[in-house]
């Protein structure tokens, strides 16, 4: 278990948010009578944890390095939402009998996350994330140099 950590706990809220908010702007970009659920609320604790696990360990680095860590950190939570949601609807479909076997779900999966990345490959979500990442980086770079 890690230890609670201030720089680890704002790393996480940062990202969090970010993640929340990327995720509103990828709501229109759904095809219309998409069930949304709890999209927003998975997003944000991907992106928790993200920042959590994976900024909030290097709070103490370099300010260049936080920098780049936090546009990774954007790039994870991407990597993670998507292959979460190309495998909740490859669970849905696997559920309901719509695959020969576990090989073609796999590619079915592969191939959801593809048009899910298709679908939010624009400027504004790209942007918002990879911006966001940054100032996500230096946010938690600023907190950890007061909190040491």
């Amino acid at each position: 278990m890690q230890m609670l950590t201030f720089p680890k706990l704002i790393a996480g809220l940062w990202f969090a948010a970010l993640a929340f908010y990327a995720g509103g702007l990828v709501i229109p970009l759904l095809p219309e009578g998409t069930q949304l659920g709890k999209f927003p609320v998975i997003n944000a604790l991907i992106g928790f944890v993200m920042g959590w696990r994976f900024m909030g360990r290097r709070a103490y680095d370099q300010l260049s390095q936080m920098l780049g860590y936090g546009a990774t950190t954007s790039a994870l939570l991407l990597f993670w939402a998507l292959l979460t949601y190309g495998g909740y609807e490859m669970y849905g479909r696997a559920i309901k009998m719509r695959y020969d076997g576990p090989t073609e779900a796999l590619v079915g999966m592969a191939d959801h996350i593809k048009d899910y990345a298709i679908l939010i490959a624009t400027p504004t979500v790209l942007g918002a994330l990879l911006v966001g990442g940054i100032i996500g980086g230096y946010i938690t770079w600023f907190t950890a140099q007061r909190a040491s």
